[in-house]
C-alpha cells in the first residue's frame, strides 16, 4: 500500500503526488492502482500505472482527473503537448471545472515513437480567453477529446461570445509536422462588438448586427495559418459610406476577415468586391497596410504607413469629406500621435463630383509627410501639386487649369447673382498661388502668382503677378466683410505691356490702339463685393503712360472715349484739316500720359491728359461721368510747325536763319509759339455721340493745363520723355 506517494514518471511531465493506493512489483513489470492524487489538471480519481520494463520497456497512464479548466489547459502550456499545438496557447487563460480520463503510454527505450496521448475532457461553465487576438469566450461547455492520430476534436461545444450563444466544433488534420487544429464556430454577432474588439476607425460606419461564420485555427506547421478567420453575408448590417459602398441592412454582400497571429497581428479584409484591406497590427495600432478600393487584393507593404489606393467609378467629394473627418482620416496630428497613420493615398476616378460641378478622368497621389500632406492631381481640368502643412499656408503649385466654356445660362447667372453673396472673408484658406497656364474654355487667360490670406472680416490676395494676353499684371486685391462696416473692395494693380495692339487681338476685339510701351496703375475701391462692382460705387485713381504707337481709326473706341481720345479720324474732319495718313495707317504718337481721379463714378483728369505725336499734340482736361457716359471736357488741339497748316506756309517766307530759329525757338519755349498753332475745343455729349465745339483759335489753354517749365521742353526737345 502507498500513503501521501509521489510518482515521477518523465522529467518534461507533471508528477503526481499525494498519492494513495497499491503497488505492485514483479520483475520488470510494475502496476500502480491510485485511489486518489494530485497532478497537474486537478485531483486524480480511480487510475492506473503500468510499467511493463521485459517487453515493451513502455509506461502506461490510465487516470481520472478534475479540477479547474486552467489546470487543464497546463497540459498544452507547460508539458511537451505545447508543441505539437506550436506553443499558440501558452498565453490563454481560463476558468471553471472540468473532468478529464487521461490515457499516456510512454515509450522508455524508443523515445523516437513519442508519447501516445488520449484525452477526453469535458468541461463545465467554462472560460476562456484567447489573449493573442483578445477574445473572451464565456459558458463554454462540452466534450474535447485530443488524440495523436487525429489531433484535438469536439462534435460539439456550446458558449458565449459578446453575451451571444455561440456553437462550436473541433476538429483537426494530421501531418508529419504535428497537426492543424480548426475551431469552427457560429453565431449571431453586433457590428458594435466587432469595432470595440478591433478598434479600427475604418469600421466607423459600419452598424447592425448579422450571423457570422467564424475558424480559429491553430497550425503546427511554423509556416501555417494560425489566427481568427470570419464570414458573413451582412444581412442585418448597415453601411453608411457614400456609393458605391453604401448598404442597407436588407441587402447581402459577401464579407471576409482574417487575423493572422504572425509578429503581432495580421488583418486582412474584403467586403463585396468593393474594399479589399490588409494591415499589420502591432500594439494595437496599424504599423503598416494597405486599403484597396476595388477587388484587387490588398497586401500588406513592407514600409510602415497606410497606404490606399484604387478606382473608384463615382466619387462625391463633400460625402467622403464627411467620412474622412468621422474617420480620423483628415488628422490635426502627427504620426506619432495619430491612429489613422496613411503614408499614401492613391486613387482614380472617372467622375468626380462637388457640389454641382463634375470633373471627369481624375487621378490623386497623396503623399503624407510629418504634419503635411502633398496632393498631386492629375485631370482634363487640372493638373499640379497642392501642399497642406498644419498650421500653414496651402501651396498650390499647378501646371494647368483648363475649365469648361461658360454656358449663356452661366454667363447670365453671374450676371444677376453676387457670387460673394453667401461667402465671408473668414471661409477662404491661406493659399500661395502658382498656376502656369488658366484657359476657360477655348480662351487662355495666362499665368498667375499670387498670395492670400484670410483674417475674420477681411481676405486679401497680395503679391499678384500674372501674364494674360500679352498684359503683365501686378498688385493686390482687398474684400472686406463685417457686421460692424459696410463691405467694401479695394484693387490696387500695375498694369504693363510691350503690344497693346496683340492685347485687343487676343480678346477677338478689333485693335483701336497700338503702343509698343504701355504702363497703368489702378488705385481703385468701391462698397461692395469684388463681384458687385458698379460704376457709382468706384472711387479712386488711375493713370496710363503710352509710348511708341498709333490711334487706329477703328470707329467705336469704347472705353478711349472717356479720355477724350476719341475717333481722331472725325476729329480731323472736323477740324478740316489733312489728316490722310490718319485714315491710312492711324495716328502715331511719341507718347501719351495722364492721370485721372474718380469719385463715385465721376472721372475727373488730374492736370492734362497729353498725347505727343509727330503729326499733333493733343490736351485733354474735365470729366467724365462714368454711370451716363456724359462728357464735360475741354481739348486743346497743337500742329508743330512742320505741319500743313497756313503757318506754315507763313512761317517758309522768312529767311532760313529766321526759320530755323523759330523751329528752336518753338521746341524750347513752346507755349508762345503753339499758341499760334493751335486751337481749343469743348467737348460734350455721350460717348456714343460726341459734340465737339471750337472755343478758340490760335490758343491752347484749356481749364486743368499747367504751364510746361523750361528745363521740362528741354528735357522734350532731347527725347529725354516725362520719366
Amino acid at each position: 500500500g502507498a500513503n501521501n506517494a509521489t510518482v515521477k514518471y518523465q522529467t518534461d511531465w507533471p508528477s503526481i503526488s499525494q498519492i494513495t493506493g497499491d503497488l505492485f512489483i514483479e520483475n520488470d513489470r510494475v502496476f500502480a492502482s491510485i485511489k486518489s492524487g494530485n497532478t497537474l489538471g486537478g485531483k486524480i480519481g480511480q487510475s492506473q500505472v503500468v510499467f511493463d520494463g521485459a517487453e515493451n520497456n513502455q509506461l502506461w497512464v490510465n487516470a481520472k482527473v478534475e479540477g479547474d479548466v486552467h489546470e487543464g489547459l497546463g497540459y498544452f502550456q507547460h508539458t511537451p503537448l505545447s508543441v505539437v499545438v506550436n506553443s499558440i496557447m501558452d498565453n490563454w487563460k481560463s476558468s471553471g471545472k472540468h473532468s478529464t480520463q487521461l490515457g499516456l503510454r510512454i515509450p522508455f527505450s524508443n523515445v523516437d515513437k513519442g508519447i501516445v496521448a488520449d484525452i477526453d475532457v469535458n468541461v463545465k461553465n467554462a472560460q476562456l480567453s484567447i489573449t493573442d487576438v483578445n477574445l473572451d469566450f464565456d459558458q463554454i461547455n462540452g466534450a474535447i477529446r485530443y488524440r495523436n492520430s487525429q489531433g484535438i476534436s469536439s462534435k460539439w461545444l456550446n458558449a458565449s461570445l459578446w453575451q451571444q450563444p455561440l456553437l462550436a466544433s473541433i476538429k483537426s488534420d494530421v501531418h508529419k509536422e504535428g497537426f492543424d487544429t480548426d475551431i469552427q464556430f457560429s453565431a449571431p454577432v453586433d457590428v458594435s462588438n466587432i469595432k470595440s474588439w478591433l478598434a479600427l476607425d475604418l469600421l466607423k460606419p459600419i452598424s447592425g448586427k448579422s450571423d457570422f461564420n467564424g475558424h480559429f485555427k491553430i497550425s503546427g506547421k511554423d509556416s501555417g495559418f494560425t489566427g481568427l478567420e470570419l464570414s458573413s453575408n451582412l444581412q442585418g448590417i448597415q453601411v453608411a459610406l457614400p456609393e458605391p459602398f453604401d448598404k442597407k441592412s436588407i441587402q447581402t454582400a459577401p464579407f471576409q476577415l482574417r487575423l493572422a497571429l504572425e509578429d503581432g497581428q495580421k488583418l486582412s479584409l474584403s467586403y463585396a468586391d468593393q474594399v479589399n484591406l490588409a494591415m499589420h497590427l502591432k500594439q494595437g495600432s496599424i504599423y503598416s497596410g494597405q486599403v484597396y478600393l476595388g477587388s484587387t487584393e490588398a497586401y500588406i507593404p513592407s514600409t510602415p504607413g497606410l497606404v490606399v489606393q484604387g478606382h473608384v467609378s463615382e466619387i462625391n467629394v463633400k460625402p467622403w469629406l464627411e467620412v474622412a473627418n468621422n474617420l480620423g482620416l483628415v488628422s490635426t496630428q502627427t504620426k506619432e500621435e495619430s491612429s489613422s497613420n496613411i503614408r499614401n493615398i492613391n486613387l482614380s476616378t472617372d467622375r468626380l463630383i462637388y457640389d454641382h460641378m463634375v470633373f471627369d478622368q481624375v487621378k490623386a497621389d497623396i503623399q503624407s509627410r510629418k504634419n503635411a500632406w502633398d496632393i498631386y492631381v492629375e485631370a482634363p481640368i487640372a493638373k499640379g501639386l497642392v501642399t497642406w502643412s498644419e498650421g500653414k499656408h496651402i501651396e498650390l503649385d499647378l501646371d494647368y487649369i483648363h475649365w469648361p466654356a461658360l454656358t449663356e445660362s452661366d454667363q447670365d447667372d453671374n450676371e444677376e447673382t453676387d457670387m460673394f453673396a453667401a461667402l465671408s472673408p473668414s471661409m477662404f484658406p491661406d493659399v500661395n498661388l502658382k498656376v502656369d497656364e488658366i484657359f476657360v474654355g477655348p480662351r487662355n487667360y495666362g499665368r498667375w502668382h499670387g498670395k492670400m490670406r484670410s483674417q475674420d472680416d477681411l481676405v486679401s490676395l497680395s503679391d499678384i503677378d500674372g501674364t494674360i494676353k500679352k498684359l503683365d499684371v501686378k498688385g493686390s486685391v482687398i474684400w472686406k466683410k463685417s457686421k460692424l462696416k459696410p463691405e467694401s473692395t479695394q484693387v490696387k494693380l500695375n498694369l504693363s505691356s510691350n503690344d497693346v495692339g496683340g492685347i485687343q487681338k487676343a480678346w477677338r476685339a478689333k485693335p483701336v490702339l497700338e503702343a509698343k510701351d504701355a504702363k497703368a496703375n489702378l488705385d481703385l475701391s468701391w462698397q461692395a463685393s469684388p463681384t458687385a462692382i458698379d460704376n457709382h460705387l468706384l472711387n479712386g485713381s488711375a493713370g496710363v503712360t503710352l509710348k511708341d504707337g498709333r490711334f487706329l481709326d477703328a470707329g467705336e473706341t469704347g472705353a478711349l472715349s472717356a479720355f477724350g481720345i476719341l475717333n481722331f479720324g472725325a476729329i480731323g474732319r472736323r477740324l478740316r484739316l489733312d489728316f490722310s495718313d490718319v485714315y491710312q495707317s492711324g495716328l502715331h504718337f511719341d507718347s501719351v500720359s495722364g492721370k485721372v481721379a474718380i469719385k463715385e463714378g465721376v472721372m475727373t483728369i488730374v492736370d492734362t491728359l497729353d498725347i505727343k505725336g509727330p503729326s499733333a499734340k493733343f490736351a485733354a482736361s474735365g470729366t467724365v461721368n462714368l454711370n451716363n457716359k456724359m462728357l464735360n471736357q475741354e481739348l486743346s488741339v497743337t500742329f508743330p510747325i512742320t505741319s500743313t497748316l497756313p503757318f506754315v506756309a507763313i512761317l517758309a517766307g522768312f529767311a532760313p536763319p529766321v526759320a530755323a530759329s523759330l523751329f528752336v525757338g518753338e521746341q524750347l519755349v513752346g507755349d508762345q509759339i503753339e499758341k499760334y498753332t493751335s486751337a481749343t475745343y469743348k467737348l460734350t455729349g455721350s460717348w456714343d455721340e460726341p459734340n465737339l465745339q471750337l472755343m478758340k483759335r490760335f490758343d491752347n489753354e484749356i481749364e486743368g493745363k499747367q504751364d510746361k517749365g523750361f528745363w521740362y521742353r528741354m528735357k522734350d526737345f532731347f527725347g529725354l520723355g516725362d520719366d
